[in-house]
């Protein structure tokens, strides 16, 4: 079944590659066609579906893994659910995106789902962090989020009247590259056996979505981001490698 999931998510990213190649040939930068690469959210989505699958096969929320795999997947549908809104002003409604507007919550929200993933495989892995029952724990499970709201809704008014500086960019997208550095490979001393490429694909496809945010944000910034640019070609492929990975944790 693992097997077959992978060349889906294979095939999906390799349509979306031959798009991307074309839209670059063609120099083609505010067209249907420019819009129509948007479609790359089905593959979080698609994604989100098989994570739960897994997910379902470990317990589900019962257990650790089964958590953390269903977080990752709702974050997946957090991001996909994004881009298709992205997606419905820029084709329907064929209107500027409105900063901050509900695809950026969503897609902060899938930040949210993927660091208390994270967090789940490293307790997994045995690694301590404030127990819940505390009051520091229950206040870091109340505030990040909060402040992972609030970062991003200042940071798209600012970028909304051309005050953003690419300092900040980095400032948004450095938490997600520190967490994916180093509390992620540790979960590789855990699951280094039969779920080494799992979670291997998993680390390498958030540090592409890194890479895609980064990318993103430099080029709104500079006014040179246009649908189907490099940065979303970034996000197509980090979303298929972590589906990939996801999908390696079916049993056997």
């Amino acid at each position: 079944m693992r097997n077959k999931f992978v060349i889906i998510f294979i095939f999906l990213l390799a349509i979306f590659v031959v798009l991307w190649v074309r839209i670059q040939i063609l120099g083609i930068r505010d067209t249907n066609e420019n819009y129509f690469f948007n479609f790359y959210s089905i593959i979080p989505i698609f994604g989100a579906f098989v994570g739960w699958l897994v997910a379902a096969r470990f317990g589900g929320l019962k257990s650790v893994l089964g958590r953390a795999i269903s977080m990752l997947a709702a974050g997946l549908l957090a991001w996909g659910l994004g881009g298709f809104v992205w997606l419905w002003y820029n084709l329907v409604f064929q209107v500027p995106v409105p900063q901050p507007s509900l695809a950026d919550y969503l897609f902060v929200g899938a930040y949210i789902f993927w660091a208390f993933g994270t967090i789940y495989l490293a307790k997994a892995a045995g690694i301590r962090f404030f127990p819940q029952e505390t009051f520091a724990g229950k206040t870091i499970l109340v505030v990040v989020p909060v402040l992972l709201v609030v970062l991003i809704t200042v940071f798209y008014i600012l970028l909304r009247t051309g005050s953003s500086s690419n300092l900040l960019s980095y400032v948004v997208f450095v938490p997600l590259l520190i967490y994916t550095g180093s509390i992620l490979p540790l979960v590789l001393n855990l699951y280094g056996g039969k779920f080494f490429k799992a979670t291997g694909l998993v680390v390498l496809g958030f540090f592409i979505l890194y890479l895609a945010g980064t990318s993103f944000f430099y080029s709104v910034a500079n006014n040179t981001y246009y649908n189907g640019h490099l940065s979303d070609l970034f996000f197509a492929a980090g979303f298929s490698v972590i589906s990939t990975g996801i999908a390696l944790f079916y049993p056997d």
